[in-house]
C-alpha cells in the first residue's frame, strides 16, 4: 500500500506540477470521533492530536453545507495501520480512492477532481496520533520545480550530538533536534496568476498549516506538513514574469 492516492482523474501532465494544500474546510467543521477528542485535528499545532482509543476509529468532518474540494491530508505524529477516506452524498457514505497505509511519521494525501460534500470521514484501523487534517480546493504551481531545489524529505534538519570523554572517546551520540525546512522558489510565473490565485491563499497561510507535494508523478509519498515562516515574496524576475519564494518549517517526517 501507499500513503498517497491520486486519482486517475488526475491529468498527466498536472501530476508532475507541485501542489500546496492551503484552503481548509476542517478548520471551521463540527468534528466528531467514534472515541478520543478530534479537536486537534481543526488546529495548525502539531504537539496535540486526536488519539482515539478503540479500533476502527472513525474522524468525522461535519461542514454545515456542501462544500467543493479536491483533497484531503493528514499529519500523523504516529501511525499504524490503513486510513480509508469516505463523503457522504446526501443518503450514504461514499469511499474516495483506496485504502492508504502508513506506520511512520508523517503525511497521508488523498488527491482527485473536485467534489462537492457536506462532510467527510476517515477511518483508521489501529493506534494513530492525527495531529491535523485538511480538506479544500489544492492550488497547483503552474511551473515545475527548478534547479537546486532541495526536496526536505530528502534532507531533513537533523542535529546529532555526542558525548565526549576527556580523551575524545565517544560515549555516546543522541538526536537534539529534528525537523524539515522547505524553501521554494518558482520562476517565470505570469503575473495575472499571482493576482488571482496567490494572494487569496497569502492571507490564509498566515493562518493555517500547509501541505505541500513538489511532484505527485514521480514522488508521490514526498508529501511534508509545516507552517510558513518569514515574509513569503512575489517580485518581477523578468518584465512580464513573477517569481514566487516562500518558505516552511514543520515537524519530523519519515519516508
Amino acid at each position: 500500500m501507499t500513503s498517497t492516492y491520486i486519482d486517475s482523474g488526475i491529468a498527466t501532465a498536472d501530476r508532475f506540477l507541485p501542489r500546496l494544500f492551503v484552503a481548509d474546510e476542517v478548520r471551521s467543521a463540527t468534528v466528531t470521533a467514534t472515541s478520543g477528542t478530534p479537536a486537534p485535528v481543526k488546529n495548525l499545532t502539531t504537539y496535540s492530536a486526536w488519539t482515539p482509543s478503540a479500533f476502527p476509529a472513525t474522524v468525522t468532518a461535519d461542514f454545515g453545507s456542501s462544500k467543493s474540494f479536491d483533497y484531503v491530508a493528514a499529519y500523523l505524529k504516529s501511525a499504524s495501520g490503513n486510513y480509508d477516506l469516505e463523503y457522504w452524498n446526501g443518503s450514504a457514505w461514499v469511499a474516495i480512492g483506496t485504502t492508504l497505509s502508513r506506520t511512520t511519521p508523517g503525511c497521508i494525501l488523498w488527491l482527485f477532481p473536485s467534489k462537492s460534500a457536506a462532510k467527510i470521514r476517515i477511518t483508521c484501523s489501529s493506534a494513530s496520533d492525527v495531529a491535523v487534517i485538511k480538506c479544500g480546493a489544492s492550488t497547483q504551481i503552474p511551473v515545475g520545480i527548478p534547479v537546486g531545489y532541495e526536496p526536505a524529505l530528502f534532507n531533513p534538519n537533523e542535529k546529532l550530538g555526542n558525548a565526549i570523554s576527556v580523551t575524545g572517546q565517544i560515549l555516546g551520540t543522541q538526536v537534539e533536534s529534528q525537523r524539515i525546512d522547505e524553501t521554494l522558489n518558482f520562476d517565470l510565473i505570469d503575473p495575472d496568476w499571482i493576482n488571482n490565485t496567490y494572494m487569496p491563499i497569502r492571507l490564509l497561510i498566515r493562518e493555517v498549516g500547509v501541505f505541500f507535494a513538489w511532484n505527485p508523478a514521480d514522488f508521490s509519498s514526498h508529501v511534508i506538513y509545516g507552517a510558513v515562516v518569514g515574509d513569503p515574496k512575489a517580485s518581477y524576475s523578468q518584465v512580464d514574469c513573477m517569481r514566487l519564494q516562500l518558505k516552511m518549517e514543520g515537524p519530523k517526517h519519515v519516508l
